[in-house]
C-alpha cells in the first residue's frame, strides 16, 4: 500500500513505511484546527506596448504589456477587496480596434508605426508569400 487508503471500519492507513494509523475523526479534527490567511496583495502596473501578434478580434493593432513594471503597489487584502470591481463578462473584455489604437497613440505611438505593424501582420499578399514558401514550385514547361 503505497498511497492512504480509507477502510469501512473508520481507519484510515498511511505509507506502509511509517506503520501509522489514525482514526477518521482525528484527521477531521486536526483539518479544522489549519487555517489559511492572506496578507498583503502585491500590484504590478505595466506599459502598454504595441503587440506583435494578431489582436484578438483579428482587426486592428495588439496590445501587449512590456515586461519592465512601471509600479509597484502593496496594499491589505481588505483594502483591495473593498475597492475591487465587480467581475466583468466576457463581452466587455472585448476593446474594439478604434480603442486600441486611441490608446496606442495617447501612449506615443504613431499612426505609421500602428499602421507599419498591422500591414506586417496582415498585409494583402503575406498570406500567398508565406503559402508559396510552403509549397514545392512546380516548373513551367
Amino acid at each position: 500500500m503505497n498511497t492512504s487508503e480509507s477502510f469501512d471500519n473508520n481507519f484510515t492507513a498511511t505509507d506502509e513505511s511509517c506503520n501509522t494509523f489514525t482514526t477518521v475523526d482525528e484527521s477531521i479534527n486536526s483539518m479544522e484546527s489549519q487555517t489559511v490567511a492572506f496578507g498583503n496583495i502585491e500590484i504590478r502596473e505595466h506599459a502598454m506596448i504595441l503587440g506583435k501578434g494578431p489582436s484578438a478580434s483579428g482587426t486592428g493593432p495588439s496590445l501587449e504589456i512590456d515586461w519592465q513594471a512601471q509600479a509597484n503597489t502593496v496594499i491589505a487584502i481588505e483594502e483591495y477587496e473593498s475597492m475591487r470591481y465587480g467581475r466583468r463578462h466576457k463581452n466587455e473584455l472585448i476593446m474594439p480596434s478604434a480603442y486600441r489604437r486611441n490608446l496606442l497613440l495617447e501612449t506615443g505611438y504613431t499612426m505609421r508605426e500602428i499602421s507599419e505593424m498591422e500591414s506586417s501582420k496582415n498585409g494583402k499578399g503575406s498570406f500567398k508569400q508565406k503559402l508559396s514558401k510552403l509549397l514545392p514550385h512546380s516548373s513551367k514547361k
